[in-house]
């Protein structure tokens, strides 16, 4: 009688340490490999299936999963937001008021953006046809006008202009955007550069 008893109270006390010692790794398994969590929990009849997932999915690795896909996709969006950035026309005929030639991407630059979200992107396009006469007597015209932001030497045109910071934004910018814009082509040629950031 007294060793059935001591039986018993010893497989209650195996038993009992058993499920401690399961509790703690699932616990542990939780907290670092949570589809381990997963498994041993459905392994060992630990809770129903929907608790089950709702913790896998909520676990810190799944959290940790969460905020790199979060993070990616916010730097993916800056990535092509600042890739089509002034990568048209009729954004360039805009801002510097000038009927501005068709053009494609030739080469694209892009710089890491800084901490700040500073950055400064290249861009190499190449002109459906070459600019006619016209539009290179328009960019003589406001070369000569003190405000057009258009310079000239030799058969080179550069445009170079800032904004916000107190400086006026161009129509459709916004002056807290803190923006530049270069843009540079020679006479005759398809070929010119786009350079535009933050500052």
């Amino acid at each position: 009688m007294r060793r059935n008893k001591n039986k018993k109270v010893g497989n209650f006390i195996l038993n009992t340490m058993k499920k401690i010692f399961r509790d703690i790794i699932l616990v542990f398994s939780w907290f670092t490999i949570s589809p381990l969590f997963y498994y041993l929990s459905k392994r060992w009849g630990t809770g129903s299936k929907s608790v089950r997932v709702i913790l896998l999915l909520f676990s810190p690795l799944f959290g940790c999963l969460y905020l790199c896909l979060f993070i990616i996709a916010l730097y993916a969006w800056g990535e092509i937001d600042r890739y089509f950035m002034y990568s048209d026309s009729k954004d360039i005929t805009r801002i510097t008021e000038m009927n501005f030639p068709e053009f494609s991407t030739k080469h694209y630059y892009p710089e890491n953006p800084s901490f700040t979200g500073d950055f400064s992107n290249y861009r190499v396009i190449k002109f459906d046809d070459i600019p006619s006469d016209a539009f290179y007597h328009g960019l003589d015209s406001l070369c000569h006008l003190p405000d057009s932001y258009w310079s000239k030497k030799g058969k080179t045109y550069q445009y170079d202009r800032i904004w916000g910071n107190g400086y006026p934004a161009p129509s459709g910018e916004n002056e807290n955007d803190d923006r530049f814009l270069s843009i540079e082509l020679k006479k005759g040629e398809r070929i010119a550069t786009i350079r535009y950031g933050a500052w």
